[in-house]
């Protein structure tokens, strides 16, 4: 084989080896796409007549979960201390909402400050 012809063949193999480089950072950016759509997701929990409506939820890593308190009166989602829990809201007043991305796994416990007969669990999977 001559140098042309090795020139030739090697700028082949450069281009075949840069194409499937361009492939994999595509398909990268696929699979990112699609991890970061996952993290999108979200789940509600209304705050009426004194409760925690759906108080037990079951979420993805990465998805919000959104308390809504329609009560007139004035509640608080207040988690118990464990390792990847969220801060506790503010007061929360009708209309008023909370909203936390979980990404810790593990079940996280959730009161009313006000009334600690309200309560309810996130739990958090992959």
């Amino acid at each position: 084989m001559d140098s042309t012809s090795r020139s030739a063949s090697r700028i082949v193999r450069l281009g075949a080896l840069l194409a499937a480089g361009v492939v994999s950072v595509v398909a990268g950016q696929r699979v990112e796409a699609h991890e970061v759509a996952a993290h999108r997701a979200t789940k509600s929990v209304t705050i009426s007549s004194y409760a925690f409506r759906s108080p037990v939820v079951t979420v993805k890593r990465g998805t919000t979960v959104v308390w809504t308190n329609q009560d007139d009166a004035i509640h608080t989602v207040s988690f118990a201390t464990v390792h990847g829990a969220p801060h506790d809201s503010s007061d929360l007043a009708h209309g008023s909402t909370f909203r936390h991305r979980f990404t810790a796994l593990g079940v996280f416990h959730y009161h009313c400050a006000y009334h600690p007969f309200m309560h309810g669990t996130v739990k958090v999977t992959h």
